[in-house]
């Protein structure tokens, strides 16, 4: 049965064209012109109708819902204009408003358009309005009348008797409630074991005047299809539960749906879904110790993957052990979830022996065995004896040991070049030690990977000084070196900020990869011994005189004196990568410095000689080292070039960013 109710306007705003600024809730009747909007809030009744169904325009025609105004004088201003014109146009709001607040530049744009209204002169006052299905959510949102005839102005009342309102028509037999539309998870399996989310989306269809929400749920499920049902409240508006592990222990399979209740009493219930609870049948694999040697005299650490579909953890495992790979014993049963267990030392003796694994599923079902590992228990090679071969500046040692396949050493606690490979028992240091007492230690690895202990020795280290040597630096764009000495030295290393960066032998070197403030220093070395001559140490600040950059395979260099402006900028950009951890229980995160960041220097160049323009063009993909007259100074690649012209220079904007480069030179 189809009943008509009005719903009048609870609310207005005019908002005005030619005062954009200004706020007007209050005015009766609403004078409206050219442009002007009349702002109209509608709230729903609350006597339980606005949760009745409406009946549908496509449905009913005639009985579609209707916006309704009263429209009264002043008459046209242009009184020739007669007959019958559209005047307002109906617009659905996307959005409540705030009629207290709201103003023409703070309106909403994006209607929805209802429709125009078409009014006669010579039927003023009356009733005006438009109809249509969307109307119906002028209770949810608002509608906003838009006056669109130029030269006409017409009043609006907004309060009393003839204020706006909504013709509704409503069936009070239906009461609307919401749709299920989704649930999850809706097929496959889940795992009893764990705890399990299960979810569901809502929605209003817009078939009544207020907005429904869900008030509260029920989540249901059963064993199987024919199971006891159980219930667990859901209170608001959660559209999730988490159910705890365990719930569906003892079962193999379940089935749940959710009931809904709505804000308007009326309870919608989802169909019911099938899910699989049966835990899969897991498999096992031997991770560690795996085809190595391991040492019996110590504690060994097996672990092993425990892998099934379901994800679910391994509630048991056994390990077995053999000498064949045929006939198997038991090494080891381990409860519980975890995946890894320590071997006793002393308990497996030397030999070639397999070992193999099975886990068990949260039901309590093993899988199959594993296939069988294989490990060689053994014992570590014996720790070196060192013996001291020299003591000068590059000292030497050699060891004695067995089984050695590789081996490392350790010079005053740092690791010297890694892992070296091989039966080789001698090694001599890569650099010129200070004199004075240092450490160094050795230790060996057998063919199956065993660490022997560490040898140590005192190594101490004393030079007899070559002839001195005098050193001179000229700075300017490049470091100019050269030196003077009595002596007759086989070669010199010279050396940037105590790093060796060249080894030669005559007398001179140019350093065309330093800028800004360094140190030098120059050795005299001798082929058939560590002793050395030492320079002294040499402090000067190179700086180009105008922006440079060198082609580092050919040694050109390129000069860039000019800009495109007086006061030329050049740009460079450092970088440090930060991570920020968010922790457990702490309101700020915690900000981890990473080893790596970035160096860039960006120039602008204005060149005009076209020998110079392909010069620069040419540098592109190259590596170069860019300089400043500030001090700036980075070693890279020029990936891109971009080029302008402003009808007299070629202007040109490119980057180098500072790549991992190691000038150091190795004896």
């Amino acid at each position: 049965m189809a009943t008509e109710i009005k719903v009048y306007a609870s609310d207005f705003a005019i908002l005005k064209y030619a005062q954009q600024s200004v706020n007007d809730h209050t005015s009766n009747p609403a004078a409206l012109g050219y442009n002007d909007i009349l702002y109209l809030m509608f709230d729903p009744p609350v006597n339980g109708n606005q949760f009745k169904q409406v009946y549908r325009a496509n449905a009913y025609p005639i009985l579609a819902p209707a916006v309704l105004a009263y429209v009264q004088g002043p008459l046209p201003e242009d009184e020739s204009i007669t007959g019958t014109y559209q005047v307002f146009r109906a617009r659905l709001l996307r959005n409540k408003f705030d009629a207290k607040t709201i103003t023409y530049k703070t309106r909403q744009t994006d209607e929805v358009d209802l429709g125009g209204i078409e009014i006669r002169d010579s039927e003023i006052p009356r009733w005006i309005g438009c109809s249509g299905p969307n109307i119906m959510k002028a209770t949810k949102t608002g509608i906003a009348l838009n006056r669109i005839r130029f030269n006409l102005q017409y009043e609006i009342a907004t309060l009393g008797a003839n204020r706006p309102y909504l013709r509704i028509f409503i069936d009070e037999t239906t009461t609307c409630g919401l749709a299920i539309n989704e649930v999850s998870p809706s097929l496959g399996s889940i795992v009893k074991a764990e705890a399990n989310i299960f979810t569901w989306d809502v929605t209003d269809e817009g078939l009544c005047l207020a907005a429904l929400e869900q008030a509260s749920a029920v989540f249901r499920w059963r064993s199987g299809a024919s199971g006891t049902i159980h219930t667990i409240n859901v209170s608001g508006n959660t559209q999730s539960i988490t159910v705890p592990a365990n719930t569906f222990a003892g079962t193999t399979s379940i089935q749940w749906q959710i009931a809904v209740t709505a804000n308007s009493g009326v309870t919608t219930t989802s169909d019911w879904v099938t899910l699989s609870t049966a835990d899969a049948t897991p498999t096992a694999a031997p991770l560690s110790p795996v085809d190595t040697v391991i040492d019996g005299s110590k504690d060994v650490l097996f672990q092993w993957q425990h892998s099934i579909s379901t994800g679910t953890a391994q509630s048991k495992a056994d390990l077995q052990k053999s000498t064949d790979g045929q006939t198997w014993t038991t090494l080891a049963t381990v409860t519980g979830a975890a995946r890894q267990w320590t071997c006793p030392a002393g308990t497996l003796t030397s030999s070639i022996k397999y070992w193999r694994v099975r886990t068990y599923n949260a039901d309590g079902v093993a899988g199959e065995w594993s296939d069988a590992a294989q490990i060689v228990v053994i014992a570590a090679p014996t720790a070196p004896s060192i013996q001291i071969k020299s003591t000068g500046p590059r000292p030497s040692i050699s060891w004695q040991t067995s089984e050695q396949e590789a081996y490392q050493v350790e010079l005053d606690g740092k690791l010297s070049g890694g892992t070296h490979y091989g039966t080789e028992k001698t090694w001599t240091s890569p650099a010129y030690l200070a004199d004075g007492s240092h450490t160094v230690r050795v230790r060996v690895q057998n063919q199956y990977g065993m660490w022997s202990d560490w040898g140590a020795a005192s190594l101490p280290v004393t030079n007899t000084p070559g002839a001195a040597i005098s050193l001179n630096v000229e700075a300017s764009s490049v470091a100019e070196l050269s030196w003077q000495t009595t002596g007759s030295y086989d070669f010199y290393l010279v050396y940037r900020d105590g790093k060796p960066i060249a080894k030669l032998a005559q007398t001179q070197y140019t350093d065309e990869l330093s800028s800004g403030s360094v140190s030098y220093q120059v050795r005299g070395c001798y082929d058939d011994s560590g002793n050395y001559g030492l320079s002294q140490a040499v402090g000067v600040r190179v700086l180009a005189d105008v922006h440079m950059v060198s082609d580092l395979n050919t040694g050109e260099t390129l000069r860039l004196p000019y800009s495109d402006s007086q006061h030329r900028q050049t740009t460079r950009t450092l970088s440090r990568q930060v991570e920020l951890l968010q922790l457990s229980g702490a309101y700020y995160p915690v900000a981890v410095e990473v080893d790596s960041g970035t160096d860039a220097l960006s120039i602008t160049a204005a060149l005009l000689d076209e020998s110079e323009i392909r010069q620069l063009m040419g540098l592109v993909g190259k590596l170069v080292c860019a300089k400043t007259p500030q001090g700036d100074m980075v070693i890279g690649y020029i990936t891109s070039l971009p080029k302008q012209h402003d009808g007299f220079l070629n202007v040109f904007n490119f980057t180098v960013e500072q790549i991992d480069f190691d000038d150091e030179v190795r004896l």
